[in-house]
């Protein structure tokens, strides 16, 4: 990749985040304006294109996509040791039914490679129908827990997570994870570094 465009990915994701989707294409016609009309006597003539026309045209382009999860897009990278372009990727695919498997009754699963910080973890997005309950596990290493949608409840220690609430449990914890019932599907971010142990049998990173 070169260094403009490079810089052109930062300046996207800084305006982004400082203007809002919404006020992408206004302060694109003031950062990039563009280009003045020609005389009528070159008006038959073909346009140059510039590198200003470029950036503007990607302005324009990043403006015409909001993800319907990209409000958790910087926790999911924090999370997964991700670029915040690649984060909005993932979250993207949650809306893929073809993305999921099926792991038991009521629960699916997107399973992802995060960076190098989650490299011995087992990181997937999981999808439970509301009032399902997870098999009881026992973590190997350190779970984060971020939910993104509809409610969760630890039904060893009772504590309640709702979208954008996360936890830390730590390593050799067990417990059960319920979606809460009458609400939408549960759907969370889980990360566990060296996996997952469900009835003596050990899950860990396909690396």
């Amino acid at each position: 990749m070169s260094q403009d465009k490079h810089d052109d990915d930062r300046f996207l994701d800084e305006l982004r985040t400082l203007a809002g989707e919404h006020s992408v294409e206004a302060l694109s016609r003031v950062l990039v304006p563009p280009a003045p009309a020609l005389s009528p006597s070159r008006a038959e003539e073909p346009l140059a294109s510039t590198p200003l026309d470029s950036l503007r045209a990607r302005v324009l382009a990043s403006a015409s996509h909001v993800g319907r999860l990209w409000r958790f897009a910087e926790q999911v990278g924090a999370a997964l040791d991700l670029p915040l372009a690649r984060a909005r990727e993932l979250l993207d695919r949650l809306d893929d039914p073809s993305a999921w498997t099926q792991t038991s009754a009521g629960i699916e699963a997107l399973w992802v490679e995060g960076g190098p910080r989650v490299a011995q973890a087992v990181c997937g997005f999981l999808r439970f129908r509301a009032g399902v309950r997870s098999p009881e596990h026992e973590h190997v290493g350190e779970e984060t827990l971020l939910v993104l949608q509809g409610g969760l409840r630890d039904l060893v220690n009772g504590q309640l997570l709702r979208p954008g609430e996360s936890t830390t449990n730590p390593s050799n914890s067990r417990h059960v994870i319920e979606a809460l019932p009458n609400g939408p599907d549960l759907l969370h971010l889980a990360i566990v570094q060296g996996g997952v142990r469900i009835d003596g049998q050990h899950f860990g990173p396909q690396r």
